[in-house]
């Protein structure tokens, strides 16, 4: 488990010195999905059914900010088998990869065994997808991250994105389900990349980003180095 948890926060700082210079600049944002519309149907649908949106009261207990979210199942655990997509049907154009766009949303997750999460895209009209996120798998730490997904390679084209949810038994005596997935504050971002140092995490995550749902950023109880912030498994 310490292994584990090691590796979940070094991906926190990978993915940010995994590109020539890291992030921290002011970005912009094309587009955001944040669920409090009552119209959100005129951008997403659900492909398969067990995708919910609106406020939860299990799992999280509550959307990270606003009163909705997007959820497996907002009151209660999922199901099984499941596999299921909550679809942006309407496409949009990638920017260019000069403007490094990327995909940032936050979550909250548990799965149990055989269960997972990934975000996909489709380039032909959803007749085909491909996975651009990690696979989300097990149970998380029980905080809301906010992953980062370059979408450089797909400059230029007309995209759909979507989140796949799949759950199926692995174990011999009945049912093995979770609370599910939770999703909030969907955005397409641009901007220029750079770094500015020392990074104090007094703004926050930022355009940090957290892959496996261990690290988070905020007050420590027992006081940062400088500051009132720093990163923490």
């Amino acid at each position: 488990m310490k292994n584990f948890i090691t590796l979940s926060c070094l991906l926190l700082f990978a993915a940010v010195f995994s590109h020539a210079t890291a992030w921290a600049s002011p970005a912009d944002t094309l587009w955001t999905e944040r669920w409090e519309r009552a119209n959100w149907t005129n951008d997403w649908h659900v492909d398969a059914g067990t995708w919910e949106v609106g406020k939860p009261t299990s799992g999280s207990g509550k959307s990270y900010e606003g009163q909705n979210c997007a959820a497996t199942v907002l009151n209660g655990n999922y199901s099984e088998p499941v596999d299921s997509r909550l679809i942006r049907h309407t496409s949009f154009v990638v920017p260019p990869a000069s403007q490094n766009p990327r995909l940032r949303f936050w979550h909250w997750y548990s799965f149990s065994a055989g269960d997972f999460g990934e975000v996909q895209i489709s380039a032909n009209a959803g007749r085909t997808w491909k996975p651009i996120s990690t696979t989300y798998t097990n149970t998380g730490s029980g905080i809301w991250t906010y992953p980062s997904i370059d979408l450089s390679a797909y400059a230029d084209s007309l995209i759909q994105i979507a989140f796949r949810f799949h759950s199926h038994q692995v174990s011999c005596c009945g049912p093995d389900v979770s609370s599910g997935w939770y999703i909030d504050q969907i955005s397409l971002i641009t901007g220029t990349l750079s770094f500015v140092t020392p990074e104090g995490f007094e703004q926050g995550i930022g355009y940090w980003a957290s892959e496996r749902v261990t690290c988070e950023v905020g007050k420590p109880t027992g006081g940062s180095y400088a500051g009132q912030n720093c990163a923490a498994t």
